[in-house]
């Protein structure tokens, strides 16, 4: 029998983008991060009469979500502020506090994948410890999986949603070696040829207009040529990490997506990462990277109905 499913997943990056276009607003000036006492974020956000009414609570209350509906949060919680985000509470803005029934994250802009701010509900947990092979991008995967089968079995006509977001690719970036080791070599014709065959793809896929130009490269950004040798082995290493965790989240999302076994009614995403370098691409070229992007792959992770 056909089940009704919304199965909210962060494909590419972080959640905190997602959060901010079904709940709240949480970010002040157009850039991510903790609110100032009296700004119009996070618990300001809910209770300012110059924002949108937002209803309190998400899984509750906001449609397609009904109220006989399962509600499950794993992975990053950017939502509640950092003045309540230890054991004291309170816990309103919390997942448990906003629908969720069930929480498995961390609470924060980022996390250490190996050794994580993990709480289950409000409970800190530590299953990494003795356990050096543990990662949080797996582990969340397996417990959603878990959820995921368990009601399968035990309420199959029951309707759920799973807001799932993993860490990454938001800084630190951690792969596990294996996925590591994937992409070595892959990028040692170094960036300026890179781009240029990203930007063939993208044109080939159909991502960007076929008559879309490349942007000057940035004067303030060295060419690869001109780079050290310890330069390169670098920025070589760092891109062979953020791809192997690109990957790696990736392929667990779609074991996530695999659990369903049915049909998926939306899948959203945020175009948020992180940089790890020093080096700056002037804020009015990435905001106008920033809106190509997301309006040319909006629809593209949205599946067929039927």
């Amino acid at each position: 029998m056909k089940r009704k499913i919304v199965l909210l997943a962060i494909v590419i990056a972080l959640a905190a983008g997602v959060v901010g276009a079904f709940l709240v607003p949480i970010t002040v000036g157009g850039k991510e991060g903790p609110a100032k006492p009296g700004a119009p974020a996070y618990t300001e956000a809910l209770k300012s009469s110059a924002l949108p009414p937002v209803p309190p609570k998400f899984g509750g209350e906001i449609k397609p979500v009904e109220k006989e509906s399962t509600t499950w949060w794993f992975g990053k919680n950017h939502n509640t502020p950092a003045f309540q985000a230890s054991q004291a509470g309170p816990f309103d803005q919390w997942p448990i506090g906003m629908g969720f029934q069930y929480f498995y994250g961390f609470v924060g802009g980022d996390t250490s994948q190996w050794q994580p701010n993990l709480f289950r509900g409000t409970d800190p947990i530590y299953p990494y410890v003795g356990n050096p092979k543990w990662n949080l991008t797996t582990a969340m995967a397996d417990d959603a999986i878990a959820h995921i089968k368990r009601l399968n079995e035990t309420a199959p006509d029951k309707p759920f949603l799973v807001h799932y977001t993993p860490g990454g690719t938001h800084a630190p970036h951690h792969p596990t070696p294996e996925w590591i080791e994937k992409f070595k070599g892959k990028f040692s014709m170094g960036w300026n040829q890179l781009r240029e065959q990203i930007f063939a793809n993208q044109k080939k896929l159909g991502v960007i207009p076929a008559d879309a130009v490349l942007t000057p490269w940035p004067d303030e950004l060295k060419k690869w040529d001109a780079l050290t040798a310890d330069e390169k082995k670098m920025f070589e290493r760092q891109v062979e990490v953020y791809a192997a965790y690109l990957a790696y989240t990736d392929y667990e999302i779609g074991r996530v997506i695999q659990a369903c076994r049915t049909r998926v009614s939306s899948i959203t995403r945020s175009s948020s990462t992180s940089a790890v370098t020093t080096a700056r691409v002037p804020r009015a070229r990435r905001s106008a990277r920033r809106t190509r992007w997301r309006s040319s792959t909006a629809s593209r992770f949205r599946w067929p109905t039927s």
